[in-house]
């Protein structure tokens, strides 16, 4: 459901959200989203995540808004060498951030207000690609160049994602729900 949380924060500190699930998830694609707003963008080295269980079912950071404006992903264990970014936003803006965590195919894929930024990325190791039982959000304006910031998150929703038929089955799906409908009308 809606969940709307303002973290306010100082250099220095950070604060975590943690979202537990009623059960273990494994073999399903899960979407997470969320609206997220950062009031201001700086130089200093902090910013907002979303974060899984790692393998050893510790909490890892993936993807997130960093101070500086940009959005990164991290390609292995968080470190400066394993970040990528993979698009921008703007402070004052309010943006609505998806992630598609599919332990199916192993991989995930990012959106910024529906505009996709990663597709089919591969889960990478430090997260787990087996499992998940929870999930949470990080923010850290902990390091020395940090010089803190204020985040707003709303409308949090974790979803087990249906597979959508392709094009093509949902026009043969159609074509022989008309065909029925037809034969039907012509039996009256």
């Amino acid at each position: 459901g809606s969940i709307a949380a303002e973290f306010n924060l100082p250099i220095g500190s950070g604060e975590d959200y943690l979202g537990r699930f009623l059960t273990t998830f494994t073999d399903v694609p899960l979407v997470f989203d969320w609206d997220i707003t950062a009031r201001d963008t700086n130089e200093g080295l902090g910013g907002f995540f979303i974060r899984f269980p790692t393998p050893d079912l510790d909490m890892q950071v993936l993807m997130g808004l960093l101070d500086d404006g940009r959005v990164i992903v991290f390609s292995g264990q968080p470190a400066a060498e394993t970040v990528m970014e993979i698009g921008t936003y703007e402070a004052g803006v309010t943006y609505h951030a998806r992630l598609a965590l599919d332990l199916m195919s192993d991989t995930y894929s990012v959106w910024l207000d529906g505009s996709p930024l990663l597709l089919g990325q591969p889960i990478p190791a430090h997260i787990n690609s087996a499992s998940i039982h929870q999930f949470g959000f990080d923010s850290n304006e902990h390091l020395e160049s940090s010089a803190g910031n204020v985040f707003l998150l709303d409308n949090v929703s974790v979803n087990v994602d249906a597979q959508v038929p392709e094009p093509a089955t949902l026009t043969l799906l159609g074509l022989g729900l008309a065909a029925l409908g037809g034969r039907a009308r012509r039996r009256r």
